[in-house]
């Protein structure tokens, strides 16, 4: 039968606008609202229907045709923060662009790196327009944005990885950065710096827990082969790690290559790891206080009657995870973001620093991001189906949507709290259905 409606127009990217759109589609952490605007567009141009991108990436369909339009109309600059209120902006893109550019890639003269008044001088803007476009991007030219080579006495350079050869660490460049770490890559090495006490503790425990059963899995894991110390160029260390290759998964991937891989990871032997984690108790208590954040948050954000169900759900089921799971280890984050696939099946999975002795069901709501589609084949393979699933399934999918939440509402961040709040009503109105 004809489709019928208004036809839309025909999507279709250059390669340097697929490159930008990979690179904005990786910043989650640093920018979700922009991740997710990147991941939209993606998707739109393989083909994918509206209805469909909305279900694959957990969004509502006018969110997509939103964003699509969007970018249709002006491009990559379309899907850049609107203008807020107020005086209109008077730095144009391309300048903004040009100072990031600078700081990142070049030094002044006779200077290590960028001072306000030096790049001011080079930009002709003002100090205080460069120290915002500095603070919005997460920029900090007094700590080296590379590596520096120490040398010994003799003045060769010092080994600087367990087995004695040395990486040339000049070539190292950022890659990734976010609200608790960022990455910096050179071939099939990173570096992996945390941006807070609290990540850095976070990374240690990762490090550990992946010595002690990373060789459980048939996946690539990213195993530290380096704990770089506190120095100049890292206040609070770094850990070196292999670079994992593979493209981000999507609803394409083999479920059964998924659920062999959580599988394993539920099964572990918890005597393996109860030396490295807080027990289950203390989980629980944490995942009690994320949900009176989440509450709090909502408050005077979505519709009464709507939050009063929330509420009574979130309380209801809430009071029951400690007494009504097996606890078991799980990734605490598994979601598409940081899963890598190869040739339709997963290959490797990244950032365990939220790993846990935690319900299993923790890790089932990060994967519905996949679509019920994913996760019916995917319980599927573990010989589940959703009807199986214990009611506190509902409890956990809200639970996600709060970090998000709580995470835009701490960082005022208007953009990024609107689009969460929709994600948090668009799951409630679906469990609660």
């Amino acid at each position: 039968m004809a489709r019928t409606g208004r036809p839309k127009t025909e999507l279709t990217l250059t390669e340097g606008e697929h490159e930008q759109l990979v690179r904005w589609s990786r910043r989650a952490k640093s920018s979700q609202a922009l991740a997710l605007r990147s991941k939209i567009v993606l998707a739109c141009a393989k083909g994918t229907d509206n209805k469909d991108v909305a279900a694959q990436l957990n969004c509502a369909v006018a969110t997509v045709g939103k964003w699509r339009s969007r970018f249709v109309a002006e491009r990559l600059d379309g899907l850049l923060d609107e203008p807020r209120p107020g005086r209109p902006a008077t730095i144009s893109v391309e300048a903004v662009e040009a100072v990031v550019v600078a700081t990142l890639e070049e030094t002044p003269q006779n200077a290590t790196h960028w001072s306000r008044a030096s790049m001011a001088k080079r930009s002709g803007l003002s100090k205080t327009t460069i120290g915002r476009i500095w603070e919005a991007f997460e920029l900090k030219p007094h700590r080296v944005d590379g590596f520096k080579l120490h040398h010994d006495r003799t003045g060769s350079p010092k080994t600087n990885r367990e087995d004695g050869s040395t990486p040339d660490l000049a070539r190292f460049r950022e890659v990734h950065s976010g609200f608790s770490s960022r990455i910096l890559r050179s071939a099939d090495l990173c570096v992996r710096q945390p941006r807070s006490a609290a990540a850095a503790r976070r990374h240690e425990t990762e490090a550990k827990l992946l010595a002690a059963v990373g060789d459980a899995f048939a996946v690539d894991v990213p195993a530290t082969l380096r704990r770089l110390p506190p120095s100049a160029e890292f206040p609070l260390g770094a850990h070196l790690v292999r670079w994992l290759e593979g493209q981000e998964v999507d609803a394409s991937v083999a479920p059964g290559s998924i659920g062999d891989f959580v599988h394993g990871l539920h099964g572990i032997d918890l005597g393996r790891v109860a030396a490295l984690l807080p027990d289950f108790g203390q989980w629980c208590q944490r995942q009690r206080k994320l949900e009176a954040a989440g509450l709090t948050g909502l408050e005077g954000r979505v519709e009464r009657g709507l939050l009063d169900g929330i509420r009574e759900l979130m309380t209801r089921l809430g009071d029951g995870i400690e007494t009504g799971s097996r606890p078991c280890l799980i990734h605490g984050d598994l979601w598409y973001g940081n899963l890598l696939m190869r040739q339709g099946r997963l290959s490797g999975v990244l950032d365990w620093e939220f790993a846990a002795i935690g319900d299993p069901l923790v890790d089932y709501a990060a994967l519905w991001y996949l679509g019920d589609d994913f996760m019916s084949s995917f319980l599927g393979s573990l010989r589940q189906s959703v009807q199986d699933l214990p009611e506190s399934i509902k409890y956990y999918r809200i639970l996600r949507e709060f970090h998000g939440l709580i995470w835009s509402i701490e960082n005022a961040d208007h953009e990024e709290l609107e689009e969460s709040i929709e994600k948090v009503t668009q799951v409630a109105r679906s469990v609660l259905a």
